[in-house]
């Protein structure tokens, strides 16, 4: 059974540029055209230029080959070894490339639904499509096995999943992205926002990548400061430089998961990092392509939708070297910074977290954050600091609506890390006093430095509420946990 459709006329539209070869697989053959309208949707709102993958600039039509997956396994003599039913390419001459099984003409899309355990062995049917669209990514055996096997597959770079639908598609490494993502993390005891993070990544419609740093900095450098103040790294804080919050297991574990995603640098047990200077020069070997380097804590969050926006900026200004930001910064779970220009909220040096990266830049410092650019000019070299060359302005920036998140001050963990490693005496129980007083007094608003000793302007705060903040990230009471609301 094989049939061809044209997509309907909104998708004809989507699609005007490009002529893509698409081969649907399903159980039965039948192609359902509304779930085809929502499976190019997506496929559209997740590849932002499919023309990445045009034959041809001057057909207008996306053609697409249904057939039942019994007939890729059917060995009758009406199908003979290497022929794939319903390909319109006709007989596939069947290559071996790195130990795997390429059909010399594969289609460019590849779509596989509803299907419970075959889902690998036909996606080995058609290895070398440009993209590899499939269900049952995390709920059918088949979906989980051909998840596992993309994932850790060097020809292959995963680009998305929706949770909703348990779609996952992957991409052909050999279609090279116009500005992938580095995220980059320095960390610990991450627990429990870094977890947030990855259910973001997912959301992404290209491709991403996250350097996690962990360990402890030592108290130099950039931090060295903190030393005259009382500042100090006590043993009850790490177990031989690693996280004893969980954070150590989970950063293995999304290793594991995502090992083309996802790449760790640590010391070895019992060593420190040279400050937090070195801990974000580590990433940067394994940086040899233009790309947005993105600075994320763990304890910062952004929605999806930000980071789309930002590189779509990017994307249509070359020139811009890196992006400042506003954030709601929290001081309680339900307490917020509610101006700007002061504390915490200083544009002259908060928040610098995106830059436009080109190999070869390096780090200056880290608090603030340096990235320097060489120019050679008669034989000298001058340095230049990308984020102060032409970045996006903080108002540009909230224009697009990239405010995020920062929890910097939420949990009691937090403040008691800081109050060590800061040298904030007292910080802890002062904070503790600025919670009890809103909750008990039911006090909305007023002025920080009247609890936070190290606050000596005239920074004000509010209750989230009052400031109408949309919170990211929220505690479930019933549930004693964090969840997220990805917005």
């Amino acid at each position: 059974m094989t049939q061809a459709f044209d997509t309907a006329d909104d998708m004809r539209d989507l699609m005007r540029r490009d002529r893509l070869t698409c081969t649907w697989v399903t159980p039965s053959g039948d192609l359902d055209l509304d779930t085809l309208g929502d499976v190019l949707a997506f496929l559209q709102n997740t590849v932002a230029n499919l023309a990445v993958i045009t034959k041809d600039n001057d057909l207008e039509n996306l053609k697409i080959i249904g057939f039942p997956s019994s007939k890729l396994f059917d060995t009758s003599p009406s199908t003979q070894p290497g022929q794939v039913p319903g390909n319109d390419c006709g007989r596939a001459r069947e290559e071996t490339t790195g130990g795997h099984s390429r059909s010399a003409h594969a289609p460019d899309i590849l779509i596989v639904s509803g299907e419970d355990l075959r889902t690998q062995d036909i996606i080995e049917k058609f290895y070398g499509c440009k993209f590899i669209l499939f269900d049952g990514a995390r709920k059918t055996a088949g979906g989980r096995a051909a998840f596992q096997r993309l994932a850790s597959e060097k020809r292959y770079s995963f680009v998305n999943m929706n949770l909703e639908t348990d779609y996952a598609l992957f991409m052909h490494r050999a279609l090279k992205p116009t500005l992938p993502v580095h995220f980059f993390t320095i960390v610990l005891n991450g627990e429990p926002f870094i977890r947030y993070h990855e259910h973001m990544f997912q959301r992404l419609p290209f491709e991403w990548h996250w350097h996690i740093v962990e360990g402890v900095a030592q108290l130099t450098h950039d931090t060295a400061w903190s030393v005259a103040t009382g500042g100090n790294v006590p043993q009850s804080f790490h177990a031989n430089g690693r996280s004893i919050d969980g954070t150590s297991a989970y950063i293995d574990d999304i290793a594991d998961r995502f090992p083309n995603n996802v790449t760790v640098y640590r010391k070895k047990p019992g060593h420190f990092w040279d400050g937090k200077i070195e801990m974000v020069r580590a990433p940067l070997a394994n940086l040899n392509e233009d790309c947005l380097l993105w600075q994320l804590d763990s304890d910062e969050l952004w929605n999806p939708r930000q980071i789309i926006a930002m590189r779509s900026a990017f994307l249509a200004d070359p020139s811009r070297t890196a992006a400042w930001f506003w954030c709601n910064y929290y001081v309680g779970p339900q307490l917020g910074i509610s101006t700007r220009n002061n504390y915490a909220q200083n544009p002259n040096q908060e928040w610098l977290r995106v830059w436009n990266y080109k190999p070869g830049m390096i780090w200056h410092a880290h608090e603030p954050p340096i990235l320097l650019k060489a120019y050679h000019n008669a034989g000298n070299v001058q340095f230049r600091d990308m984020g102060r060359e032409n970045p996006f302005s903080h108002a540009e920036t909230e224009s697009l609506g990239a405010v995020f998140d920062h929890l910097s001050y939420v949990l009691e963990s937090q403040l008691a890390f800081k109050e060590s490693y800061y040298g904030l005496k007292g910080a802890l129980n002062q904070w503790r006093r600025l919670q009890e007083t809103q909750h008990s007094a039911g006090d909305e608003s007023g002025s920080l430095r009247d609890f936070l000793s190290w606050v000596t302007d005239d920074t004000q705060y509010r209750s989230v509420r009052a400031l109408g903040w949309k919170p990211i990230a929220a505690y479930d009471q019933s549930a004693k946990c964090w969840t997220w609301n990805l917005r």
